[in-house]
C-alpha cells in the first residue's frame, strides 16, 4: 500500500472526512494556513457533496489535491 494511501486511511480513522483525508495525504507542499483553509473547504464534501451520498468525497479531495500542484491554468471555457 502506498504511503499516501496509508496516510489517508489513518486520517480517515482519526475522524477526518474522506475528502479531508485524501486532501491532507497529498498536502505536503502547503503551509499550515493553506491546509487549514482547504480543510474547511473540504469539510462540505464528506459523505458526498453536503452529505448527499452523490459525488464521493474521495474524488473531490483528490481534485483539490491535484489543483494545488497546478498553480496556473488557462481554461478557455472559463475565460482565464
Amino acid at each position: 500500500m502506498s504511503s499516501r494511501k496509508t496516510k489517508a486511511i489513518e486520517l480517515f480513522d482519526q475522524r477526518y472526512n474522506c475528502a479531508q483525508a485524501v486532501f491532507l495525504a497529498y498536502s505536503d507542499d502547503l503551509s499550515e494556513e493553506e491546509k487549514d483553509i482547504a480543510l474547511k473547504l473540504a469539510s462540505g464534501f464528506g459523505g458526498g457533496i453536503a452529505g448527499t451520498g452523490e459525488v464521493c468525497g474521495v474524488i473531490t479531495g483528490a481534485v483539490m489535491a491535484l489543483r494545488t500542484q497546478i498553480r496556473f491554468c488557462r481554461c478557455a471555457r472559463y475565460g482565464n
